[in-house]
């Protein structure tokens, strides 16, 4: 489902949603976002958090890079981690 305000289209996410250059990223109180990123690293975005998403390329060459802009709230992000260690205790 989309919705606009503002001007600005935005729709709720689904399990599985792709993230792309340009997207921004907005959470409730009570909710979070979980991303496991293409290079295996995992970023969790926490209740009443805004992030966009500036640039983000890890194709494993040698110009990979990601440049995210935390608007408000609060992130954690892990470099490369395994299923298992992507969900803090």
């Amino acid at each position: 489902m989309r919705n606009s305000v503002l001007g600005v289209s935005w729709r709720g996410a689904v399990v599985g949603d792709t993230v792309s250059e340009g997207d921004l990223l907005s959470t409730n109180s009570g909710s979070e976002v979980h991303m496991v990123m293409q290079d295996s690293g995992f970023m969790a975005l926490r209740a009443n958090s805004q992030l966009m998403v500036v640039n983000y390329k890890a194709d494993g060459s040698d110009d990979d890079k990601g440049v995210f802009r935390l608007l408000t709230g609060s992130l954690l992000a892990k470099p490369r981690c395994t299923p298992r260690q992507a969900v803090p205790p």
